[in-house]
């Protein structure tokens, strides 16, 4: 099995974890309510914190004054893997600050930074060993990943080692305004626009609540057969949108900052959840139940297509079902 099928298979593991049985949060003791209540998007981070809680283990320590922040994270499976040079990086947070008063800060695990290299560099380097639970989660990613900061902590871009060693240009595209939503004057009108309307989105992208049927697709950034079918999707979703009948939402599972890496790496113009909440969780098994279909194979990437009253239409590959969407919906009326 190859790593694209491996990271597939977890894939698959992660998101219908809890969908494809009785909701988990159903069985705990507080309400699934009252934890949905609780989960936020991820749009900005409590520097401040974070500085005091995070040491540099190196010979720089951050500079709290800086107007931007670029933060190189790396997964615990990327030991001797930093995919650029110390020297690079020194050289890079030299001109950063210099030029536009931009500090760059490495996040890593103990281990990656396990030696004379990072003790002796001249930028910030910072262990997540040394932070909260909830820093550590909101930080968490499945791959090498920067992020660009403004001074208040908010997050401007999410990208890959490419808008580090082009950071001046990734500048001029960063926006710092507030997101807002191009849905925002809309009432959910169906069952499953409720539920869908309660979701925890990355991006500032909003579901059409007037839908008549909605897609559900299950799709993430180590996943080679995901990454590869994402562009046709986004092409598709702009007949999709013509029609103005079918909605697709993104679940893209791992961590919010693996979501919004996912949804601005391929300018995803649909909405784009980390993963599902409780509501959803027991909406998916409740429909799979009624289709008879509890014990259907998950694949990666994956497509769930209802009508808006939960009804499944149709349910596997999404490189065989995006292109069908007109057929399925049509087989709904």
């Amino acid at each position: 099995m190859n790593r694209h099928c491996i990271a597939a298979f977890f894939l698959a593991l992660f998101v219908f974890g809890a969908m494809s049985q009785p909701c988990q949060a159903a069985r705990d003791n507080a309400p699934a309510k009252q934890k949905q209540e609780k989960m936020k998007p991820l749009m900005q981070l409590d520097l401040r914190k974070l500085w005091k809680e995070a040491k540099s283990i190196s010979r720089e320590k951050v500079d709290t004054r800086a107007k931007r922040y670029m933060m190189l994270i790396y997964s615990s499976a990327e030991r001797n893997e930093l995919g650029i040079t110390w020297n690079e990086l020194e050289k890079t947070r030299e001109d950063m600050l210099a030029e536009q008063q931009m500090e760059l800060v490495l996040l890593g695990c103990r281990y990656i930074f396990n030696g004379a290299e990072a003790k002796n560099a001249n930028l910030p380097v910072l262990l997540e060993e040394n932070l909260s639970e909830a820093l550590s989660k909101e930080l968490k990613v499945s791959r090498r990943t920067v992020v660009l900061f403004n001074s208040k902590g908010k997050i401007l871009k999410v990208a890959d080692l490419d808008m580090l060693r082009d950071w001046q240009q990734c500048l001029k595209g960063s926006k710092e305004g507030t997101p807002t939503s191009d849905n925002k004057k809309q009432k959910p009108v169906s069952k499953l626009s409720k539920i869908v309307n309660k979701l925890i989105y990355q991006t500032k992208k909003r579901p059409n609540l007037n839908a008549e049927n909605y897609v559900f697709l299950i799709s993430h950034r180590t996943c080679g057969i995901c990454c590869a079918e994402m562009p046709n999707v986004v092409r598709e979703y702009e007949n999709m949108r013509k029609d103005n009948r079918l909605e697709i939402i993104l679940l893209a599972g791992f961590s919010p900052l693996d979501a919004k890496f996912y949804a601005e790496t391929y300018q995803a113009p649909f909405p784009v959840c980390h993963g599902a909440t409780p509501e959803l969780g027991e909406q998916f098994a409740e429909m799979r139940q009624a289709a008879g279909k509890e014990n259907m194979r998950i694949s990666a990437p994956h497509a769930i297509f209802m009508t808006a009253d939960g009804k499944l239409l149709q349910e596997g590959p999404a490189g065989q079902l995006i292109p069908q969407w007109e057929t399925i919906i049509g087989e709904a009326k």
